[in-house]
């Protein structure tokens, strides 16, 4: 048990290292960078840009950045420092700096980095790594069924508490929220405002409006429409005669002929089978209408737009593809192609002589059904989620 004069543990050791390091940085300002003591063979002729890469990790941190000075060690920028005496310094050592801290072509390419910093070769420029290109800064998603709300994420945390703003159109910016300093993310599912893009066409993020970090570029009047086609359509309730809903309500129709051709052939009737045939190519491509079945009456319980359209134009499929950005929702990448293999075995099952040889191009239909179920109910969330407005730095 300590008496009652004892110091407490620690109060000695820490009042020692503070004032060792005071000693330091005074020593390391008073003895600027020169050369040590012993006899050394120095080489020429080093590598400027690897010793830039060599200085940031084992110099920057008494020398500052680039050399500019910090952490106790004097700046080296605009003090000519020849090549020997710098490469010197690096081997063996100078008051404060120990020696040994890098060694051989290391302490040579240091040295002769730290020559064009210091100005000792006139005209020269310290030489810059070559960085790779930034990055996306961030996006921001329109949320909701009306795109009522906004979710914005940072590639990189906030560097200071940001506030977001909606501007562009006719209107005021607006101030909607912010994302605290180190933070990466904000979200709100409904503004309050109505459809976001209604009134406005950009986002704006930063300390202050008129000298923000990131902004995302001004959404085109085109852009808009097509959005609203895509996502929103015109009725009650929201998203009603959307594209996606439209097309939704054709795919149900297109799959539940699907199912009475399978049943057609579990039930040996040829009849049905080319007429089912018929009805699959013909909500597939629309108008105008073709007689699979040579009966001499063409029908379609589709709407004659189509999922695919005559020629893969002008059906929802494309539609919808065009309106969210040409390759923008990966699932009809593959939905695409899965309804034109469906289409041209319906074509061959709708000419057929007779229920056995109907038999292969049903089967394949029917094979294929459940991989185009999954990748329709993959479309109406990828083509919310296209709704996505890119972040930059100005």
């Amino acid at each position: 048990m300590p008496s009652p004069t004892s110091k407490p543990r620690g109060i000695l050791p820490a009042a020692l290292f503070a004032v060792v390091t005071a000693v330091v940085v005074v020593l390391g300002i008073w003895q600027p960078f020169e050369p040590g003591g012993g006899d050394l063979e120095i080489a020429g002729g080093g590598d400027p840009v690897r010793g830039e890469a060599l200085f940031a990790e084992s110099c920057a941190g008494c020398h500052g950045e680039g050399g500019v000075g910090g952490g106790g060690g004097p700046s080296l920028v605009d003090s000519p420092i020849d090549e020997e005496t710098a490469t010197r310094t690096v081997l063996a050592g100078r008051g404060t700096m120990p020696a040994g801290i890098l060694g051989g072509t290391d302490a040579v390419d240091v040295g002769s980095y730290v020559v064009q910093i210091s100005g000792a070769v006139e005209g020269a420029v310290p030489p810059v790594a070559e960085e790779p290109p930034l990055g996306p800064a961030g996006e921001v998603q329109l949320t909701g069924p009306r795109l009522w709300g906004i979710f914005v994420s940072l590639a990189q945390p906030a560097g200071a508490t940001w506030t977001i703003w909606l501007d562009g159109g006719a209107q005021d910016a607006l101030r909607v929220g912010e994302i605290p300093a180190g933070q990466t993310t904000f979200a709100d599912p409904d503004l309050g405002i109505g459809t976001i893009i209604d009134q406005y066409n950009r986002v704006i993020i930063g300390e202050q409006l008129q000298d923000f970090a990131l902004a995302t570029d001004e959404l085109s009047e085109a852009r808009i429409t097509a959005l609203k086609a895509l996502i929103i359509g015109e009725g009650n309730p929201p998203g009603a005669n959307s594209l996606v809903s439209v097309a939704g309500e054709q795919f149900a129709v297109f799959s539940d002929h699907t199912r009475f051709l399978v049943e057609a052939r579990d039930e040996a009737n040829l009849a049905n089978i080319r007429f089912h045939s018929e009805h699959l190519v013909n909500i597939a491509l629309g108008a105008p209408i073709a007689d699979v079945d040579q009966n001499g009456e063409p029908t379609n319980p589709g709407d004659g737009v189509g999922l695919l359209g005559q020629d893969g134009r002008e059906g929802y499929l494309p539609q919808i593809d065009a309106a969210a950005g040409v390759g923008t929702i990966a699932p009809l990448a593959e939905l695409v192609p899965a309804v034109e293999a469906t289409v041209a075995d319906a074509r061959v099952c709708g000419d057929i002589a007779s229920v056995e040889a109907a038999g292969p191009c049903v089967n394949a239909i029917e094979a294929r059904s459940a991989k185009l179920d999954q990748l329709w109910g993959q479309v109406p969330d990828a083509a919310r989620a296209s709704a996505v407005l890119a972040l930059e730095r100005p």
